[in-house]
């Protein structure tokens, strides 16, 4: 009766606004008592098809005023929460864009906001995390002259997206911003003081991630006892909730600064107050006690750090809360290790790989990249346990497997990043929950072990279903030992890879055998970033003043890094042979030819010092396992070569190809010269200058390059490195901006041989535990090319010429890439001495991936040589032909 009605109200065209709000209201009604009857499909029916009665009311009104914008907003929102209860995800998304398709956004609707939240919820939840931080910044600007209740509210959830995808500076400015506003406001009520305080709180955390910058550390520990210092004089159990994580960040902060005693103290307080808390919180407990034994294990005090870690997951148990347990896990089996109880380890380990697998698997095709290397401390507990046990073959294939397996994740999410059929990401979506599903029934403990090895084979086979969907044919798992070792004979090197999580090690895996080398305990990734910074702020920041002080690296601490991480290596590695070091964490950073067996006196005077150039070439792999996988890889047959030199005519004020921040950059100069350099050597390449150097050219000549070669100033951010650049030239009919950005290339067909990114720090970005470093040589690495060639500071304009031209100068020779690159650094140092022989001008560049010799027939010499042999011919002829003739 209730529809007929309406439907007789809407034909007689007498509807009105208060009949709209009514209908919205009984809408409401219903809602509010369908809670408790979730279950009743009848019951949901019913409620949707009266918000829909209400929206349609609204639709049929020429006008709204402000209540009834709010009320078709919250019947559209309501209507989603719904279908969210439901597990109906993918119809919210539509149906909240249906709204936003309307004509319904006003700026006092209060409604619109709350959409507008719900749409920002709603991608996150389905991993699409850009989407939804670009729905919050459009809530930011529709929320401008809202109440700063409501701004912060949309500041702190904005921040978190920005710290979700990586853009960490992003979200410090708005935790600053957040401070700023708040803390000039004289007497904040109490929900804007905990803001505050939370604002202080990620700011810290977010601090402790930047390790490789110390005075960002620091200031990690003062943002934490502020917020501790805000929430410890608020009376109310919100406030109690959030002192805790405010402790527990606090505690870090002095882990970090080695002041573990500190806290110990700080980590039992929050365990304490946790326990007791007025408005329980299950989070604040399991993570409490987490902290509570992560600083037991810093303090070796490990029976005390296993009673808190088994604390944590009982309490995970008792609360059916099981997101902690794999990471709870591993801590567990680490703790096992130093109790040398490695049966419990191996049990422990196991089942955390297990529920690894589980999460991983069900990854679906809109989860961010940056996930991809969470688990990875997971898989070096198991390389630990390993090394313990006296087993270094299996420890190292286990570290290969991983990184690896990390690898290969990063690689279907940049295929996922591409243009999938809409009912191919469906089916790959489906085959990922099925694969979640499952790995946890795998993970069970207590699982037959006939029904585990059913299991085993429906994975697999679902597996091999998705990487075909993909098109992902290459398995970057572990190839094997033999394998890798035939490849490394092919290549006549020797691979060189770190384990820097306790008992330290090196391996040396050369065609013959493998050996692992015990190393200096003390060798941590925290004491490598601070060798790396005394030796000079350019390399580390990638930035700072240009002064002599710092072009002028300092020897010392590049003979300490030799001593801690070559010279326990150095009687495994025969002489003269080519090395391929597979880093991790800041090693990737390291360009280990710079290191010195011998440290001069005079740090202005380098030019003869022992670098460790001198006895091999080096270049860098991301996994042992692409050494088998690279021999099959670059099959291009074009060379092309793009550069810029002008940007508008601005003055450099000083000579690097650098990255700057505000305004034009300044012109290169010296690309001109680098690019006719090439073109006279290799004259049937394609180059592209200026502006001829067009993003839609080079895209369109992208998939046949054998040999790509890029010369411009790259623009790299460490936060966000995705949205690194090369700046080529816009076209001219707008359609490109000229900006080669690395999520672009990572989805770019690649069949290059090789790839040389002459700018500044195309080696560089934010780092991936188990993979090295995700930036712009890891972006043509992704797509397809067999190698790269990148740099880790910002270059020398001059220098760089001349060392790219003796680099193509020995490949056009037929050198391998690896010696090639040797070749040109050790030239540069014959010709070069003073300051000019700092390594700041000659070891920035590295190879990535395979350094076999390159085919590149100089087009003008073939023809010298056809010339040549044709005159012979004819002088050799000439006398017999006049004989005949007498």
């Amino acid at each position: 009766m209730r529809f007929l009605a309406f439907i007789l109200l809407l034909s007689s065209g007498a509807v009105a606004q208060p009949d709209c709000n009514a209908l919205f209201e009984q809408a409401q009604a219903s809602f509010a008592e369908l809670d408790t009857r979730m279950a009743d499909s009848l019951a949901i029916a019913a409620t949707r098809s009266a918000f829909a009665d209400a929206r349609t009311c609204y639709a049929a009104l020429p006008a709204l005023d402000s209540t009834g914008a709010n009320y078709v907003a919250r019947a559209y929102g309501r209507d989603a929460q719904i279908l969210l209860e439901t597990g109906r995800i993918d119809e919210v998304a539509a149906l909240i864009d249906t709204f936003f398709e309307g004509p319904y956004l006003r700026a006092d609707s209060s409604g619109v906001r709350y959409l507008l939240e719900f749409q920002a919820f709603i991608l996150d939840q389905q991993g699409r995390t850009e989407e939804g931080l670009r729905a919050r910044l459009r809530l930011l600007d529709y929320a401008a002259s809202s109440t700063p209740a409501v701004r912060t509210r949309i500041w702190m959830g904005l921040a978190g997206a920005y710290d979700r995808l990586g853009q960490w500076d992003e979200a410090l400015a708005i935790y600053e911003t957040v401070q700023q506003t708040l803390g000039a406001e004289p007497d904040l009520e109490l929900q804007l003081s905990v803001s505050l305080a939370r604002a202080y709180t990620q700011e810290a955390e977010l601090r402790l991630l930047q390790t490789h910058r110390p005075e960002t550390v620091a200031r990690s520990l003062v943002a934490a006892r502020t917020a501790r210092d805000i929430l410890s004089g608020l009376d109310s159990p919100r406030a109690e909730h959030y002192l805790v994580f405010a402790r527990i960040t606090l505690a870090d902060a002095y882990l970090a600064h080695g002041q573990a005693d500190s806290a110990l103290v700080v980590v039992q307080a929050a365990a304490d107050l946790a326990g007791r808390l007025q408005r329980p919180s299950r989070s604040a407990e399991i993570t409490s006690w987490e902290a509570v034994g992560k600083t037991y294990h810093a303090l070796h005090q490990y029976e005390e750090a296993q009673a808190a870690f088994e604390e944590a997951l009982r309490l995970g148990d008792q609360y059916g809360v099981q997101a902690r347990r794999p990471a709870l896990l591993d801590w567990l089996a680490s703790v096992s290790i130093h109790l040398g109880d490695f049966a419990r380890a191996d049990s422990l380990v196991g089942q955390a790989l297990r529920l690894v697998e589980a999460e991983r698997a069900g990854l679906s095709a809109e989860v961010e990249a940056s996930r991809a290397g969470t688990w990875y401390a997971t898989y070096l507990t198991r390389v630990s346990l390993l090394l313990a046990q006296q087993r270094p073959t299996e420890a190292f294939l286990a570290l290969d497997e991983a990184r690896a397996r990390v690898l290969r994740d990063l690689r279907r999410r940049r295929l996922l990043l591409g243009d999938l059929a809409p009912e191919t990401r469906q089916r790959v979506d489906s085959l990922a929950t099925a694969l979640e599903t499952l790995h946890r029934r795998f993970a069970e403990p207590d699982l037959d072990p006939v029904e585990r090895l059913r299991l085993r084979g429906e994975i697999e086979g679902l597996e091999a279903d998705r990487a075909t969907l993909l098109g992902d044919e290459r398995d970057t798992a572990s190839s094997g030992l033999d394998r890798m070792q035939e490849a490394l004979g092919a290549r006549g090197q020797v691979l060189l890879t770190y384990h820097l999580k306790t008992p330290h090690h090196a391996f040396v895996l050369r065609p013959d055998t493998l050996v692992a080398v015990p190393l200096d305990p003390t060798l941590d990734f925290a004491r490598i970033e601070a060798l790396m910074a005394a030796v000079s702020p350019l390399w580390v920041e990638g930035g700072g003043p240009v002064a002599t002080s710092n072009l002028s690296f300092d020897p010392a601490p590049l003979k300490t890094l030799y001593d801690l991480l070559m010279a326990p290596v150095a009687p495994h590695l025969p002489e003269g042979s080519a090395l391929v070091v597979v880093p991790e964490g800041p090693l990737a950073h390291l360009p280990f030819s710079l290191l010195l067996e011998e440290a001069p006196t005079d740090s202005y005077q380098l030019a003869e010092a022992p670098f460790l150039l001198r006895r091999h070439a080096i270049s860098t792999e991301l996994a042992a396992a692409l050494l088998v996988e690279d021999q099959v890889a670059g099959n291009g047959s074009d060379f092309v070569a793009f550069g810029r030199s002008d940007f508008g005519g601005v003055e450099a004020d000083s000579p690097l190809r650098s990255v700057y921040d505000e305004g034009a950059p300044p012109d290169l100069p010296s690309v001109v010269r680098e690019l006719d350099d090439l073109g006279r050597r290799f004259p049937s390449a394609l180059v592209a200058l200026n502006e001829e150097a067009t993003e839609s050219l080079f895209y369109e000549r992208l998939g046949g390059a054998r040999l790509l070669h890029l010369a411009s100033h790259a623009f790299v951010e460490d936060a966000n490195p995705l949205g690194s650049y090369l700046q080529l030239f816009p076209d001219p009919d707008g359609t490109e901006d000229g900006r080669l950005y690395l999520y672009e290339l990572m989805q770019q067909p690649l069949n290059a041989a090789l790839v040389v990114l002459s700018g500044c720090r195309t080696a560089r970005g934010r780092d991936l535990l188990g993979e090295g470093v995700l930036g712009l040589q890891y972006a043509v690495r992704a797509a397809g090319a067999a190698s790269t060639l990148g740099t880790l500071w910002r270059v020398d304009d001059a220098a760089t010429v001349e060392l790219m031209d003796r680099f193509y100068e020995h490949l056009a020779r037929g050198e391998r890439k690896d010696v090639a690159l040797q070749r040109a650094q050790l030239d540069y140092l014959e010709t070069h001495d003073g300051l000019r022989g700092s390594p700041f001008f000659w070891a920035a560049p590295m190879l990535y991936g395979d350094p076999s010799p390159l085919d590149l027939p100089t087009g003008s010499n073939l023809w010298w040589w056809i010339i040549g042999l044709v005159l012979i011919a004819a002088a050799l002829l000439l006398p017999r032909t006049l004989q005949r003739f007498r």
